[in-house]
């Protein structure tokens, strides 16, 4: 007996999916902010392309083809593990890259250095890829 395929998306799939997109904007979008007091350089962005945004691109695009791998197969638990990891590994880099952000004003009297958008979003999208892998466990 052949088993059914759906060409139907989950909430689950459109989650990681969503996250994954966002993820590779988030590559491109300010991870560092400098400010420079009393300086011609005034406020300098730092892309994700520029830190380890590039990983995060990469980890991303895999995620999307594996969520897409996995929409075409009907077990779902290795594509699923592979998700949450890569989701772990997105969230990681995150929190490395947001903790070399604040010990670099160490130091420095008339500089400031905050977290850019992009980061927090590319944090955001590493917990829905881990929540679209356990979401994807849930549904049969």
């Amino acid at each position: 007996m052949q088993k059914k395929t759906t060409s139907r998306i989950t909430y689950a799939e459109a989650l990681g999916i969503i996250s994954g997109l966002l993820c590779i904007a988030g590559a491109f979008l300010p991870w560092l902010v400098k400010s420079y007091f009393f300086s011609p350089e005034g406020t300098v962005y730092t892309g994700g392309i520029e830190r380890y945004g590039l990983y995060t691109l990469v980890l991303a695009v895999i995620a999307i083809i594996l969520l897409i791998i996995g929409m075409r197969r009907t077990d779902k638990k290795i594509t699923n593990i592979g998700i949450i990891l890569l989701g772990l590994l997105i969230i990681s880099i995150a929190a490395v890259d947001g903790y070399d952000i604040t010990g670099l004003v160490k130091g420095e009297a008339n500089m400031s250095a905050d977290i850019g958008i992009g980061l927090y979003l590319t944090a955001v999208t590493g917990i829905g890829l881990i929540l679209s892998g356990i979401w994807n466990f849930k549904i049969k």
